[in-house]
């Protein structure tokens, strides 16, 4: 970390020439590991271009589900973090952090870039799974002769992604859009929410009119596009900016979203040894998966009997990192005939569902013979989380670990809230 606070705001005459805004979009109290992971990869203050400003998009975080001994542990927690890296934005923007708010976020944000930045030129909003090449990004926008009406992104492609263009009407989805907001069967065209980007006239447009734009609102991406388009600005599909859940990996991509942690770490370290962007790609390992909502813990004592019918062992373990009070994770399956392989993890670097997944990519890859074919890796999730649980608990209390290190560990594990599971 680093030795002083910084502000999130910097003086205009040290931004006179600024080119790009870009505003992650982040879940406040559970997605630490993802905004620590670009912090130390594309984000890093050290190697980022000087014209390029970051923040993460917090909003207020939902705290009222929580005890009230949890929610002060949570709210030092963020005024650790905003002290610490200056660049979490919360009481900044008018808006709570939910998903179903999304569009609320991204108005907050635009009219924070505009009313603080005036003389940026563009102002990119990315999800906290996505890896920017932000270095080639601004020596793209550098060179680019039209800087006013841009709307520029990721457009879904119906040949691949069926229901790209087409409104879930089923109001129990994620994604639900009521006919009264959104009378039209198909959608116009819009940039993904994964990543997009606008010059600053656009995004002053929005700022400005944001009262007026208030009936028009829903699925973020999706209203964005409308906004703009009450303004006739319309997307531009560029294939710079890729989801590697529609698409493969590209080395070219300017933006690559849906990563894990790992992932953007991975991609990184390419970067870092002159490889291509997506040497050695893991569709497992570096791609993010949904996490686990409290609902489904109800499941856990059917998985666990069904574990043991086929008698698959798995064991966890937590440990002090080098004597260095910090948390480390391994899990070990193995069978009663079989040695067992061991899969290991900072919990302060990679989020609970990610873990999992591998955890689970292992035991199908090694015992396909054990593993019944009805064993989710959902299941395994929660079987990890309920142990994990346990182990948090007698750890807290024999205060072997630092409490900094997990109290980052506790929000992976006692989320409450679905909606920001699931962001």
């Amino acid at each position: 970390m680093p030795a002083a606070p910084t502000s999130v705001f910097t003086s205009t005459s040290e931004t006179s020439d600024l080119l790009l805004i870009i505003g992650v979009k982040t879940a406040v109290l559970t997605n630490f590991p993802r905004r620590q992971a670009i912090r130390e990869t594309w984000a890093n203050k050290a190697t980022l271009p000087h014209d390029v400003k970051v923040f993460f998009l917090g909003c207020s975080p939902i705290l009222r589900e929580l005890s009230p001994r949890d929610q002060r542990r949570f709210q030092h927690a963020v005024t650790l973090e905003r002290s610490v890296y200056g660049d979490l934005l919360t009481e900044e923007l008018d808006c709570e952090d939910a998903y179903r708010l999304l569009s609320d976020k991204v108005k907050a944000f635009l009219h924070f870039g505009a009313a603080e930045f005036p003389r940026a030129k563009f102002m990119m909003l990315a999800d906290d799974d996505s890896y920017v090449r932000v270095d080639q990004l601004a020596m793209n926008l550098r060179d680019e002769t039209r800087s006013t009406r841009r709307y520029v992104g990721q457009v879904g492609d119906v040949s691949i992604f069926s229901h790209a263009l087409t409104p879930y009407r089923d109001p129990t989805h994620r994604y639900f859009v009521p006919k009264d907001q959104y009378p039209l069967n198909q959608f116009l065209p819009y940039a993904s929410g994964h990543h997009y980007l606008m010059s600053m006239d656009c995004a002053r447009f929005i700022a400005k009119n944001c009262w007026r734009l208030r009936s028009v609102n829903g699925v973020e991406d999706v209203t964005t596009g409308l906004w703009l388009m009450t303004t006739q600005v319309h997307v531009e599909a560029t294939p710079s900016f890729v989801s590697v859940r529609i698409r493969p990996c590209i080395d070219r991509a300017f933006s690559i979203a849906e990563f894990s942690p790992v992932g953007i770490r991975s991609i990184h370290k390419n970067i870092l040894h002159g490889r291509n962007l997506c040497h050695g790609y893991d569709q497992i390992v570096w791609k993010r998966y949904e996490a686990v909502t409290p609902a489904e813990m109800v499941a856990l004592s059917e998985a666990k009997s069904r574990r043991e019918s086929i008698q698959l062992q798995i064991e966890a373990y937590t440990y002090d990192i080098d004597h260095s009070e910090a948390v480390g994770v391994t899990t070990i399956i193995s069978t009663p005939t079989q040695a067992g392989i061991k899969v290991s993890c900072l919990p302060s670097s990679e989020t609970l569902p990610d873990y999992s997944s591998r955890v689970c990519a292992q035991i199908h890859l090694h015992f396909p013979d054990e593993v019944d074919s009805t064993l989710s890796c959902r299941e395994v999730a929660m079987m990890l989380r309920a142990h994990f649980q346990r182990r948090y608990q007698r750890m807290e209390k024999q205060r072997t670990i630092n409490n900094s290190w997990l109290e980052l560990w506790r929000v992976n594990l006692f989320s409450t809230n679905s909606e920001q599971l699931h962001s």
